[in-house]
């Protein structure tokens, strides 16, 4: 087997693998006071992308399940809904990692009305866009998963 269809065939989980590595490695060469709580987030996530690249059948049927009920609603709706998710996650994000590296929380009293309005303001701002591509990133999922289901479908049948 040559290198590049070594590559092709088990690129991304070799990939995934390194990733994940990586990520477990990094408590060894950053002074972190909460590695423990780093290394259990590092673990559901990891378990949670290997899930995803060993069976992915399952993923594509949960993902079905729920994006068919979800496309009911209107863009806009999955839009803003999937915005307020990335907001908290971004927000989440700004105020937990410091915890884990230095050991401290932000100090909610030490910033003013204005600093809280500027820093709300930039993560709804920039929470808006990736909420509405995640919509779209969906749909075009979806999609694909549809046609895939209509082959196998109709080559079960022996039309195809």
């Amino acid at each position: 087997m040559t290198v590049n269809r070594f590559f092709n065939r088990h690129g991304k989980k070799l990939l995934i693998l390194v990733y994940v590595l990586f990520l477990f490695s990094v408590p060894a060469f950053v002074d972190m006071v909460h590695s423990v709580l780093y290394l259990i987030a590092v673990a559901i996530l990891s378990f949670i992308v290997i899930r995803r690249e060993l069976a992915p059948e399952a993923s594509e049927r949960a993902f079905m399940a729920k994006w068919i009920e979800k496309r009911k609603r209107s863009v806009h709706v999955n839009g803003l809904i999937n915005a307020g998710l990335t907001f908290v996650t971004m927000a989440a994000s700004i105020f937990i990692v410091p915890f884990i590296v230095d050991g401290r929380l932000m100090e909610w009293s030490a910033l003013s009305a204005g600093q809280w309005t500027v820093i709300v303001l930039f993560l709804a701002v920039f929470s808006l866009a990736p909420g509405y591509v995640s919509v779209w990133e969906r749909e075009k999922r979806y999609d694909k998963l549809v046609v895939k289901h209509e082959r196998m479908r109709k080559h079960a049948e022996g039309d195809g």
